[in-house]
């Protein structure tokens, strides 16, 4: 399996991009598990916490229909464009803590979904052209991070459950 990368770079390559995915895709649904409190502290009402979820999917799809409108994933380099969505879904995710209002918190859940859209499909794209042996496991890797990224959260709030 592991055969398959030729080199020890594309392994590293595969494993910051990885990390990445986990960390900056935990930002989808970190606020869905915090909930309760980011409704208690903001007074939201029903429709205002359906928006707290569903902001992320708006925002997801105006980014990535912006991101291909214009070609922006092929005009700036991927790994800078990555980076710099993963600290913008970050800081977004981070004012979180500073919203006191509904509409603030749903502007921010849009602007974390456009950010993820500079995230994730740019990420899939670099691995890509990256990996021309062993691209199978390579796109199964990130899609795992995918997935363990967005679940993150709710693991999270297990384990705090629990305690």
């Amino acid at each position: 399996m592991i055969e398959n990368l030729r080199n020890k770079g594309q392994l590293v390559a595969l494993f910051l991009v990885s990390v990445s995915l986990i960390g900056a895709l935990s930002t989808w649904f970190s606020a869905t598990v915090i909930l309760p409190e980011l409704s208690n502290i903001a007074t939201l009402n029903e429709t205002e916490e359906v928006w707290l979820t569903n902001g992320v999917q708006l925002g997801f799809v105006i980014g990535a229909l912006l991101i291909a409108f214009f070609n922006i994933s092929d005009i700036f380099s991927l790994t800078n464009l990555i980076s710099i969505c993963c600290f913008t879904a970050a800081c977004a995710n981070l004012l979180l803590l500073l919203s006191t209002t509904g509409d603030q918190i749903i502007f921010l859940r849009i602007f974390t979904g456009v950010a993820l859209a500079g995230v994730y499909p740019p990420s899939v794209k670099l691995i890509a052209t990256w990996f021309k042996s062993g691209r199978g496991i390579a796109m199964g890797t990130i899609i795992g991070a995918l997935t363990i990224g967005t679940a993150f959260p709710h693991l999270l709030k297990a384990i705090a459950a629990e305690t």
